[in-house]
């Protein structure tokens, strides 16, 4: 990815500098994505689908020429309808029957545990 940036970019500062950030980005962006995929149940079949299009746009590219901002543009239509389906669409909790002689707590993600 270095090379290529080195190559096709004029500016090896800005060839650098872009490496190093997305490096330095990569983990943490690891975790927010994990956080994402808890909080919004559906987004794996955003992904999903988001990958589908990049990459039939990539077999399709001597056929069909979309522009760049009407990918970026399609991209976060997918992310905000299915957070909004998401948000819409819970599936139901488990419920839990608690015994006498035991307490009940939630952890943070909303799990019910039960201690004796």
């Amino acid at each position: 990815m270095v090379l290529t940036k080195i190559e096709e970019i004029p500016n090896s500062y800005t060839a650098f500098t872009s490496s190093a950030l997305a490096t330095f980005a990569l983990a943490d962006l690891f975790f927010l994505i994990g956080d994402v995929m808890q909080r919004v149940t559906l987004m794996k079949y955003a992904v999903c689908f988001i990958l589908f299009f990049f990459g039939m746009q990539m077999l399709m590219i001597d056929f069909i020429c979309i522009p760049a901002i009407a990918s970026c543009a399609v991209t976060v239509l997918i992310m905000l309808v299915t957070a909004a389906i998401s948000w819409y669409y819970t599936p139901e909790q488990p419920s839990v029957q608690i015994e006498e002689g035991q307490s009940q707590q939630a952890d943070t993600t909303g799990n019910v545990c039960v201690n004796a």
